[in-house]
């Protein structure tokens, strides 16, 4: 077995597969698989461009965040952010709505960025997926 090291930005063997693990609970919604994909201090943190933003900090709190911006008939898709695996969100027209970047610590997402400001998302419409 390789040994993995912590990085804050997510470089560690596997993360494409610890982002599907991500992909593939909240396609299903599936509160159990998705908490298992994440570290027990784990935190998000969302750009709104409302000055509101949004945040959790904790499994649950996020798995409820997450939920939450993941409305039941949106699209989920992998994306590459920032050089990353990633999420995209999309609403049921196509439209994106969202981007999640994320970082792992060994094996469990430890941070979760959201990206939700309709003005910062604009260039990722254009964008095909990868």
């Amino acid at each position: 077995m390789s040994e993995q090291h912590p990085s804050r930005f997510g470089r560690v063997m596997g993360e494409e597969a610890l982002v599907d693990g991500l992909l593939r609970a909240l396609r299903s919604r599936d509160r159990r698989a998705l908490a298992r994909t994440l570290h027990r201090r784990v935190t998000l943190v969302g750009d709104t461009g409302s000055g509101s933003g949004v945040s959790a900090r904790g499994r649950r709190a996020t798995v409820a965040a997450l939920f939450a911006l993941c409305a039941p008939d949106a699209a989920v898709e992998l994306a590459r952010v920032n050089g990353h695996a990633g999420l995209l969100l999309r609403n049921p027209t196509g439209g994106v709505v969202g981007v999640l970047a994320v970082a792992v610590l060994r094996d469990r997402v430890s941070e979760i960025w959201a990206t939700l400001a309709p003005e910062k998302l604009e260039t990722w419409g254009k964008r095909l997926p990868t």
